[in-house]
């Protein structure tokens, strides 16, 4: 139970700054099979307080009441679950959220006014150029007690924008350099990860032609999810509901699927599940991010969570580190939650902070069996 607790909880807080951030309270996974029914209806009454099981014809009307009778052949599903203790979030929003929360909690007056949080904070968002300034910010942590990587992708590609035709190596791409050439992900190096690319379409499908509803979040594989009103960026597209469709796993960090290949491969793995949206919408835009994927182990895919290890436990000397991966006596990593950072940033979350702030690793490692698992990987052999 403490995973939706912790989520839960930040999902609150940083609603109640940004109460857009929850798009919808509840979700659906799908049914496309006959081994699915079966997997489903059984989750469904194993778990009566988080789902229910809905057949076709329910199912339908819930999430496309709109489909005529002729259409409903392209509807491949045969049921679904409706996962009540589930919301569909829109993250950027929510972070925003959760900063101004930070920005809250650090005001020496804790203060909140107009929704504008009390300019007086110690909490302060610091840009630096990677490239440029590679010492400035290594020296720049110095300034700060304790220092956590938690930068996603960045930690080994510092600059991810499509113009930038040669990528800038991270912070961390230089650990385990001698092994990088036979890696075929080689900017992770010895890591336990890899560098997923993923890219997603955005869909307007038009309230002139359709009339209003409201898009549901459907999962099956391939997942599609409304858009806030902030999305309809074009002037002749406020009145559409625009859609979300993603997202592609690309494992090759050296080229991208392009705009053609991205919506072929999401239509042709996503047509079966919503068959109107690519029927009838209309393409807008296509997103792009990096998942930093953990590799699998005896609890799955798990955070990569914990103190920074040493160069030396690496076999690698370094003077100007002073013998850590960073220029830093009190560092910590937080990275590797693929495609399930909003599940497990609460609970992981919370396990680092308690550590930090107990000076304690050993009781983090105690008291939950496999979390070092990636260290493995770094330690000298």
């Amino acid at each position: 139970d403490a995973l939706p607790i912790s989520t839960l909880h930040l999902l609150s807080i940083a609603s109640s700054y940004e109460s857009t951030c929850i798009l919808k309270p509840s979700l659906y996974r799908l049914a496309l099979t006959d081994n699915h029914v079966s997997q489903l209806q059984q989750t469904a009454e194993l778990y009566p307080e988080h789902c229910t099981w809905l057949g076709k014809e329910t199912l339908t009307r819930k999430c496309c009441p709109f489909v005529e009778e002729e259409g409903e052949e392209k509807i491949k599903w045969k049921g679904g679950l409706e996962l009540t203790s589930g919301k569909v979030i829109h993250v950027p929003t929510y972070l925003k959220g959760l900063w101004k929360a930070c920005l809250d909690l650090s005001s020496p007056l804790s203060t909140k006014k107009n929704d504008i949080i009390d300019t007086e904070t110690t909490a302060r968002w610091i840009v630096m150029e990677n490239k440029e300034k590679e010492k400035e910010w290594m020296d720049k942590l110095q300034e700060f007690d304790t220092v956590i990587l938690a930068a996603g992708a960045g930690l080994w590609m510092s600059s991810l924008e499509k113009e930038h035709k040669d990528q800038v190596r991270g912070m961390l791409a230089n650990i385990g350099e001698s092994e990088m050439q036979s890696n075929k992900n080689v900017i992770t190096g010895k890591w336990p990860i890899q560098l997923v690319r993923g890219q997603s379409v955005e869909l307007s499908l038009s309230t002139q032609q359709r009339g209003e509803y409201n898009s549901e979040a459907l999962l099956c594989g391939k997942y599609t999810s409304p858009l806030p009103s902030s999305q309809r960026r074009k002037e002749d597209c406020q009145n559409d509901n625009f859609v979300l469709v993603g997202a592609t796993h690309e494992y090759d960090v050296s080229k991208a699927l392009s705009k053609e290949e991205v919506i072929n491969d999401l239509r042709s793995r996503s047509y079966d599940v919503f068959p109107w949206i690519w029927d009838e919408g209309t393409v807008h835009n296509i997103t792009e991010g990096w998942r930093v994927q953990s590799n699998r182990g005896l609890f799955g895919r798990v955070p990569i969570v914990g103190r920074l290890p040493s160069t030396s436990s690496l076999g690698q000397e370094s003077e100007e580190r002073n013998g850590t991966m960073l220029n830093h006596k009190d560092a910590w990593i937080f990275t590797g939650l693929s495609s399930r950072g909003l599940i497990h940033h609460g609970v992981y979350g919370g396990i680092l902070a308690d550590a930090i702030l107990n000076r304690c690793e050993e009781n983090m490692v105690s008291e939950y069996d496999g979390i070092q698992w990636w260290r493995k990987a770094l330690e000298k052999e």
